[in-house]
């Protein structure tokens, strides 16, 4: 099974890996990890290393941006990123590290999202491309 939703591209690239769907806006200072590559999300150590994560938002600090950078540097950044309404801050961030985002042109709905394991960031067709296995995509 797969899905595609229009895009506007954010941070041109393309990205294709596991899918690591986050239901709340993130802090990328107080839960996202950047020398682990893992988001603190209620207790609950996520791993986003070389994933594409979508999430609703950040929430926090401008330091998110150098947070995000880090994470670059330390190679345990996400390969991409879906935001349902990115801000300045994680836009900042994806520029300043070179990661792909992406932001729905449709509404989506993160609990339907969530089934899907695998997604593509493609900037060719401004599409995302979910699916359920990755020779789907």
């Amino acid at each position: 099974m797969q899905r595609i939703v229009k895009a506007k591209i954010i941070v041109e690239g393309n990205a294709e890996s596991e899918l690591v769907v986050i239901r709340h806006p993130v802090s990328l200072l107080g839960e996202f990890n950047p020398n682990q590559g893992t988001i603190l999300s209620f207790g609950v150590k996520i791993d986003v290393k070389n994933k594409i994560i979508l999430i609703p938002s950040i929430r926090g600090s401008t330091v998110g941006s150098y947070v995000l950078y880090a994470a670059k540097e330390n190679n345990t950044a996400p390969s991409g990123i879906i935001a349902l309404s990115p801000d300045p801050i994680l836009i900042t961030g994806a520029v300043i590290s070179n990661i792909p985002l992406y932001q729905p042109l449709e509404k989506i709905n993160l609990e339907e999202i969530s089934k899907y394991k695998y997604a593509c960031l493609d900037q060719k067709n401004s599409s995302i491309v979910l699916s359920m296995n990755k020779t789907q995509i």
